[in-house]
């Protein structure tokens, strides 16, 4: 029986599973993926509020220079993380890495946002986004990105011009995910690569859909699907079709909430 692959995701821990590195290694074993893990931060969700407490970064140092044990990632992808430090050790690990990296910036939570961290941002701009495949921001991270989060994105061109501004100051490809509210009935994403706009587009599922975790699932499916050695057009295709049968999958915490998270298991990669 030949090996499975082995990919890593350095990620968030979510104890209420919908996100982090829970969806990220559901969503690789669900790919015939072997899932590793470094974690940056554990987040406690809370019906009032969203608590982050950063690993301490001894800590993080020993997972990182644990995973040199291991040969061969086929493609890594990074999470959150909570500090300029954590960008720093994680772009000094990736710096002599070839493969495939897709960084997923997150700077918001849909329960509650993140601390505005300007230095952060920067730091993605300048050291850690050019040194990924493809960067996965949702519309918020995308504006704050862009260093204009007070403005607007109404239309699908707008979405597009946001792509492409954002790939063009961090020299990588970006998918950018719209969501609902561009294109009727739809939700729509972008991918803008070396100049080139591609629009994706999945039917609306809804405010009441399950979407809890939607957006790590988004960047773990790109990350395998890479490391299956997909192009990046067939990556994001695909991953964004199984996010969507994994939201129709998707499963309630308890019934006296309306929301819920996605489920990977059993979800169709392809039409």
């Amino acid at each position: 029986m030949a090996a499975s692959k082995k990919v890593l995701t350095i990620a968030g821990s979510d104890s209420l599973a919908g996100g982090g590195l829970q969806a990220d290694l559901a969503t690789f074993a669900e790919a015939g993926l072997a899932g590793f893990s470094a974690i940056t931060s554990i987040v406690s969700i809370q019906p009032s509020n969203v608590a982050v407490f950063p690993v301490p970064d001894e800590v993080f140092d020993q997972q990182l220079n644990s995973l040199f044990q291991v040969e061969d990632f086929a493609a890594i992808k990074v999470g959150m993380l909570t500090s300029v430090k954590q960008l720093d050790r994680v772009v000094a690990f990736l710096q002599d890495y070839a493969g495939p990296i897709v960084v997923d910036p997150v700077l918001a939570l849909k329960e509650g946002h993140l601390a505005e961290n300007k230095a952060l941002v920067q730091e993605y701009l300048d050291r850690l986004l050019p040194l990924a495949t493809v960067t996965t921001p949702n519309l918020n991270e995308g504006l704050a990105l862009a260093e204009r989060a007070s403005a607007l994105a109404k239309t699908s061109s707008d979405l597009a011009k946001l792509a492409q501004e954002i790939s063009e100051r961090a020299q990588t490809a970006v998918f950018l995910k719209g969501g609902q509210g561009f294109v009727d009935e739809k939700a729509l994403d972008v991918l803008a690569v070396s100049g080139q706009i591609s629009y994706l587009a999945q039917p609306a599922l809804g405010e009441d859909a399950f979407v809890n975790g939607a957006g790590c699932t988004l960047a773990a499916a790109i990350t395998a699907k890479l490391a299956l050695g997909e192009n990046l057009q067939q990556a994001v295709e695909q991953s964004q079709f199984f996010v969507h049968q994994s939201i129709q999958q998707g499963y309630r915490l308890n019934t006296s909430r309306t929301d819920g998270n996605v489920f990977q298991i059993g979800a169709k990669w392809s039409k």
